[in-house]
């Protein structure tokens, strides 16, 4: 299975890019891109924009625009209990990695108390609208689309996906190391 986007304004085309619009160098038309869909191999659209990239003066024909950073930055970080980790909360996951194809053999993590699975390596998923968290199961592992759960987590706008920092007291980013040394030589002299 494999996600697909439908370019709004242009008759039955698709994208395989989790995109969020498209730009004609052409003509300098911009094209938004619709909701994500899920197809298996043998339904796959048949006008992608993709095949229609011909080069025009010398650049390719369609500007592609992410919307989103490739390297993405947490919306928010969070402390859990007065000793627990930092988190980081994300609202959404990243575009590339919607854009993967789910065939024959792979494994999927089950969140537990839901029958929803994600593909992220997530600590917690929190639901959006009850703030409810929940933990990451165990990865199951599918060998064909046929029995795959559909959609995972990240196909929906319903969760937020928490990592949490597990860092202990010796690994804090300020670090005085004279310090540690002089008390470490202080403890010895007298051990």
């Amino acid at each position: 299975m494999k996600l697909f986007w439908e370019v709004l304004g242009m008759r039955n085309t698709y994208t395989g890019f989790a995109l969020k619009y498209v730009i004609d160098n052409k003509s300098g038309k911009r094209y938004n891109i619709g909701e994500g869909r899920l197809y298996k191999k043998k339904d796959y659209p048949k006008m992608l924009l993709e095949d229609r990239q011909e080069l025009f003066n010398g650049r390719l024909r369609y500007s592609c625009y992410y919307g989103i950073a490739v390297e993405q930055k947490p919306d928010r970080i969070e402390k859990k209990g007065v000793f627990g980790a930092n988190r980081r909360v994300y609202a959404t996951v990243n575009p590339k990695t919607k854009e993967r194809e789910f065939l024959s053999f792979f494994g999927l993590y089950k969140i537990e108390g839901l029958d929803v699975y994600t593909n992220q390596a997530v600590d917690y998923l929190r639901d959006k609208q009850t703030g409810i968290e929940y933990r990451r199961g165990e990865r199951k592992v599918f060998y064909n689309e046929d029995q795959t759960p559909f959609p995972l987590a990240e196909h929906t706008d319903k969760y937020e996906y928490i990592y949490e920092d597990n860092v202990d007291v010796m690994q804090r980013k300020e670090r005085d190391y004279l310090k540690e040394i002089s008390d470490i030589l202080f403890v010895d002299k007298f051990f």
